[in-house]
């Protein structure tokens, strides 16, 4: 049986941290806020959802790192990394604008 792991609904990623507001089968939006004043959202992240399959060397890898030999195969959602903007991620300064985006991708 194939696990799927999705996209946490909190994330601490270079400083910031990021709290799912809305997500669908294809996109999810995130607010950003830093740690020393998180209920101060300094602006949106729009994330397509990208899903990755975890199998072969890397599930061997994986299952050696975390000394667990039956570890099923793995389909999980990435989030994008910095070089992935304007591809995989959009960020926005209002939640309008990025429910926009959103219900584009969705």
């Amino acid at each position: 049986m194939i696990k799927i792991k999705r996209l946490p609904k909190f994330k601490k990623r270079k400083n910031v941290l990021y709290n799912q507001v809305e997500r669908s089968a294809m996109a999810a939006i995130y607010s950003q806020a830093y740690p020393a004043n998180p209920d101060f959202i300094i602006g949106y992240e729009v994330i397509k959802i990208k899903k990755v399959e975890l199998t072969g060397e890397k599930l061997d890898r994986y299952r050696q790192l975390i000394h667990q030999p039956d570890y099923p195969p793995t389909i999980y959602e990435a989030f994008p990394g910095d070089k992935q903007s304007g591809t995989f991620c959009w960020t926005y300064s209002s939640l309008q604008m990025a429910q926009t985006k959103f219900s584009e991708l969705s």
